[in-house]
């Protein structure tokens, strides 16, 4: 038993980070509480008699953080329909929908939740949206659209389109979607349901700009119907790299 259980945590401090950020996401706490929690239950395992420790189980705990519900398309409304998991945990649903300003406080959160992740890709800090205020964020929807997925009320992905000098074009921004709704469709559909918010509303065109190493994402954009302009210009933050520019004709 002292051996299975040495086992048992060791391979708990392995993984622990990983299951800090599935729990945040389930339970919608705060990740750093999660982390209190768990390096507590750490410390529990380290110093108790491991021949007198009793073993449990993670069944219901490894459940819970794969629930989901159903992928709708709604460039309009709102609306959620009742699914099933994908293999390997990862979501198959989603609700998709526009906010509105008093939805504010779902792009400061989901914009820290990943800050800093991709550097690269996305020029807000985790300094820059903490210094905006609620009043900043409830401005930004006088010129961006924000369209965002959904499961179980946590938002899990997004999509922008920021207003240019031209009335009829939009820039698409922000792409960007958690872990577990990658390979569900969770983009395609974000996209699409943006592009027909444009379409709906006298726009003659969605432009994009996207790392020309970023292969992932120009075939995502590809497949929606983006294509390439000729258009090319030093990347923002790396001038060993270039950004491209992709356009998608509404007409």
């Amino acid at each position: 038993m002292a051996d299975v259980l040495r086992a048992l945590k060791h391979v708990l401090e392995r993984t622990k980070t990983a299951l800090v950020d599935g729990v945040a996401h389930v339970l919608h706490k705060d990740i750093s509480e999660v982390a209190g929690k768990a390096d507590e239950a750490a410390r529990v395992l380290k110093d108790r008699d491991l021949d007198s420790a009793k073993p449990f189980s993670t069944h219901g705990f490894a459940h819970s953080a794969t629930r989901a519900a159903t992928e709708i398309d709604s460039s309009s409304g709102h609306g959620v329909l009742q699914g099933h998991d994908m293999p390997g945990g990862r979501l198959t649903t989603t609700e998709i929908r526009r906010l509105v300003p008093d939805e504010w406080h779902v792009i400061r959160y989901f914009g820290l939740k990943h800050a800093g992740r991709n550097p690269l890709d996305f020029r807000s800090s985790r300094a820059d949206m903490e210094k905006k205020t609620e009043q900043d964020y409830r401005k930004d929807f006088d010129t961006i659209e924000s369209f965002f997925a959904f499961h179980a009320n946590e938002p899990i992905g997004r999509v922008r389109l920021v207003a240019t000098d031209n009335s009829q074009v939009r820039e698409m921004i922000a792409v960007n979607v958690d872990p577990l709704a990658r390979g569900t469709g969770t983009s395609d559909r974000l996209i699409q349901t943006a592009l027909k918010w444009a379409r709906n509303n006298n726009c003659a065109a969605v432009e994009l700009w996207v790392r020309d190493n970023n292969d992932h994402a120009m075939n995502l954009y590809l497949r929606n119907g983006f294509v390439f302009t000729g258009e090319a210009e030093p990347h923002w933050a790396d001038d060993s790299l270039r950004t491209v520019q992709m356009r998608h004709d509404l007409s």
